[in-house]
């Protein structure tokens, strides 16, 4: 995450005192909340909601087999802040399959809240490998819809063509190092040439200076280096994923009933 997608206390205060309402209103448990939307990313503007997105438990056996999928939760919250749930039932099922992307996405992002004895088995299923490959492919799926979506000869404006940059230079990290990507855009550009450089860094300062609705001026350099690096990052392939044991994921998911449901 950017320093920008840092965790706001007035929203993790807000998100606390909001869980006791979705938990009684819904039936269930909240093991984690987290920033899922543009802000997380470091894009979001002034005028740009904060989106939480949660993992419960339900108040129920899980052999009843509740269907599960996502929920918006449209209870007053707060102005300015949409919520969003995923059964971690459905979520930790994908993830018995291989598919990890699903329990990535809520054990990824700045946390405003998390029951730690519960969730920190949830991501022991995770591996590093599995990590570093759904972050990867997220990360440069991101920025190919983005930049597909502006048209010949429209205007950016700075949030949504930081968000692109941002993620395009994210995704090469994954591509090229093991460790996890750093947050500050000088580290994410180490290795560029210094004029490269220069224009990113002109590029976050305008950002941080001026309204990010605000249409930014041409960069043609930035905009060379990501039409060529997101070719080469087209080409990249990830080790699939392992999936989870039945025993392993019943035992957790057990444990979470036993505790949470």
């Amino acid at each position: 995450m950017s320093d920008a997608g840092a965790v706001d206390p007035k929203i993790c205060q807000i998100v606390r005192q909001s869980l006791p309402q979705i938990e009684s209103a819904f039936g269930v448990r909240v093991l984690r909340a987290t920033e899922a939307g543009p802000r997380g990313y470091g894009a979001g503007s002034l005028d740009t909601p904060h989106d939480v997105q949660f993992a419960y438990v339900r108040k129920a056996d899980w052999y009843l087999k509740l269907t599960p999928g996502a929920e918006k939760i449209s209870l007053p919250v707060s102005p300015g802040l949409n919520m969003t749930g995923s059964d971690i039932r459905g979520v930790l099922r994908s993830a018995q399959s291989g598919d990890f992307e699903a329990l990535l996405s809520v054990a990824q992002g700045d946390a405003y809240f998390e029951q730690p004895e519960g969730w920190s088995e949830c991501t022991g299923l995770i591996g590093p490998a599995n990590i570093r490959a759904f972050d990867f492919v997220r990360l440069r799926d991101r920025a190919v819809t983005q930049v597909r979506s502006w048209g010949f000869g429209t205007d950016q404006d700075f949030a949504e063509f930081f968000d692109a940059a941002y993620c395009v230079l994210r995704a090469r990290w994954r591509a090229d190092h093991d460790d996890s990507p750093p947050e500050d855009v000088g580290s994410l550009t180490e290795g560029l040439e210094e004029d490269l450089r220069a224009d990113i860094h002109k590029l976050l300062n305008e950002k941080r200076e001026k309204a990010e609705t605000a249409i930014m001026p041409p960069l043609p350099r930035i905009q060379i280096f990501m039409d060529s690096e997101m070719q080469r990052l087209a080409d990249v392939s990830t080790p699939a994923p392992t999936g989870v044991a039945s025993e392993q994921f019943d035992q957790i998911f057990s444990s979470l009933v036993r505790s949470f449901g």
